[in-house]
């Protein structure tokens, strides 16, 4: 019998150009000519890292980012010239099946499940059990998963990779090098893999759950939805306070009580719970133990169409976040330049008659960014900075610029913004 414990909304080298010395002027052009816009995008994608820094574009197209509508038409021409870019490394491991980082590497098998969506296809990232064995056992655990979710094409076209953990490691999914391997991972399959990057889902067994468990927590403006099997949060690494935007669904058998896994999960569970009485718009998670069950024989391996269900929302109006490492710097529309266990951060955008205020608390940080846009912000009047009552009042001034340096820095068009704002003064 399956038991549900928590309320649920969801179970779930790129060509370079010499260095300059001074500002790049974009070509000519009116905010309503794509293809000038599209040949000054190509130019700033095409630069070397010091050259885009310096890049300006037309002052016209900055001013179109003051009203959604433009931040919508400039952000699509940016995504579509970002995708047309050399980036030859990623496509180079793409060809080869691989991710890889400066001190780490894992293969990857892919296959098609359905019919490509129209906006591209979703991207599910399945990841073995094993951890901590020898090699060949973690070679049959990889193909195992490549097997184990069943293929469900009615729930819309996706891209089903299982990844095979970059060592054999017990935590091979879930150390602090493993979640920089892991974005470059999306980012390869954004550019090259013609993926949505708002339909990125994460799903795995044992040593593959203890890897969801972290990246949900740790990564979850990345995703659109996390579920973890037989596996359990790690003390001190998976905070539940991140998953406020995210719908994260975890199993496990009543029987499955080696290092504790079913009272951890309780425990996790239980937290959910709480956060979502405080918060009652937020926190879509589900928690189910399957009673009688061991570690192995989960009944999960049609869960798909549920994870599938979801599609992401990269700004949300509201967010707390709980660094757990040193590693990890993004959180939505946040930025932390030295993150760190002990830090906090709350903030939250509220639009009113009067324009957008930002209000935010922070707890053990030293310098914090906002990443602000005219999604969720009115650009067109001032914005007040409110920390901790403390009010500072701010001119916007969003820059295409900024816009293709974030699309940069994150590749992900939905986390990239037009106008950072420091936190702190």
């Amino acid at each position: 019998m399956t038991l549900r414990v928590a309320a649920a909304a969801a179970m779930v080298a790129c060509c370079s150009l010499p260095a300059q010395t001074k500002k790049l002027p974009a070509q000519s052009s009116a905010s309503g000519d794509d293809a000038a816009v599209t040949a000054a995008l190509d130019r700033f994608f095409a630069a070397d890292a010091g050259a885009q820094a310096a890049f300006a574009f037309e002052p016209a197209l900055d001013r179109e980012l003051l009203t959604a509508a433009g931040d919508a038409r400039l952000r699509a021409l940016a995504f579509a010239a970002f995708r047309r870019a050399p980036h030859a490394d990623l496509r180079a491991d793409f060809a080869q099946n691989r991710v890889r980082t400066a001190d780490r590497e894992s293969p990857y098998t892919v296959a098609p499940v359905g019919e490509r969506p129209p906006r591209g296809w979703a991207l599910v990232v399945a990841m073995h059990g094993g951890g901590g064995v020898e090699h060949a056992v973690n070679d049959q655990q990889w193909q195992h998963m490549q097997v184990y979710y069943r293929p469900h094409p009615e729930a819309g076209g996706y891209l089903y990779v299982a990844l095979r953990a970059p060592n054999d490691a017990w935590n091979g999914f879930y150390d602090d090098a493993f979640y920089p391997l892991f974005e470059r991972l999306v980012r390869q399959f954004v550019v090259c893999g013609d993926v949505d990057p708002d339909r990125v889902f994460a799903i795995g067994y044992s040593h593959g759950g203890y890897g969801a468990f972290a990246l949900g927590p740790k990564l979850p403006h990345r995703f659109a939805a996390v579920h973890a099997s037989a596996a359990a949060p790690s003390d001190g690494e998976s905070s539940p306070v991140g998953l406020h935007a995210l719908p994260f669904s975890f199993m496990v058998g009543g029987l499955d009580d080696e290092h504790g896994r079913r009272e951890r999960c309780a425990a996790f569970g239980k937290a959910l719970l709480e956060l979502r009485r405080e918060h009652p718009d937020c926190y879509a998670t589900a928690f189910t133990v399957v009673n009688g069950n061991p570690h192995t024989g989960l009944p999960d391996r049609d869960l798909l169409p549920m994870v599938l269900a979801h599609t992401r929302d990269p700004v949300p109006r509201q967010l707390w976040w709980e660094p757990t490492d040193a590693v990890v710097r993004d959180h939505y529309w946040l930025h932390v330049g030295a993150p760190a266990k002990g830090q906090r951060l709350e903030a939250a955008l509220v639009r009113g008659d009067g324009g957008t205020t930002v209000r935010a608390a922070l707890r053990g940080v030293e310098r914090a960014e906002s990443w602000l846009d005219a999604r969720r912000c009115d650009l067109q009047r001032d914005v007040t900075i409110d920390l901790g009552g403390a009010l500072r009042t701010l001119q916007p001034a969003p820059t295409l610029a900024t816009l293709c340096r974030t699309l940069v820095q994150r590749g992900d068009p939905g986390l990239a913004a037009s106008w950072i704002v420091p936190l702190l003064p």
